[in-house]
């Protein structure tokens, strides 16, 4: 029986492996502020880690919606994994999004998926600050 369990999300500001394979997470947020909306964010990063149990063939997919209405802002980004013979793999994944718009204040929510199955919800503030 395959189990997947997600380890941990986050938005940061950065994310990056060392050279001896150590996750370092730079500038958590949970919001956004802007002056002006619709606005554009330069740069962020989703960092996120799954453990699957039972080999196959699994498809990591991270979707951008606003919560209103699901409206996806950006393409999903998609990942593949392969599982061969292995009892258990931790699965890490940095999606590094680059100029992002957002058109109007609210949740927005990046959905985490694996085989289409649902395993995270973060959840972004937008908010026009004056």
């Amino acid at each position: 029986m395959v189990e997947i369990k997600s380890n941990f999300a986050f938005l940061c500001d950065l994310a990056f492996f060392d050279e001896r394979k150590k996750l370092s997470i730079i500038g958590i947020f949970k919001q956004i502020e802007f002056k002006n909306i619709p606005a554009q964010y330069t740069q962020f990063f989703v960092v996120s880690s799954v453990t699957i149990k039972g080999s196959g063939d699994y498809t990591k997919v991270i979707r951008f919606v606003r919560k209103k209405d699901g409206a996806e802002i950006i393409s999903p980004m998609r990942f593949n994994i392969t599982l061969k013979g292995e009892e258990e793999a931790e699965f890490g994944v940095l999606g590094k999004v680059q100029n992002i718009k957002f058109e109007e204040d609210g949740i927005y929510e990046i959905q985490i998926f694996i085989n289409d199955k649902n395993i995270k919800t973060l959840q972004l503030k937008v908010i026009k600050k004056d």
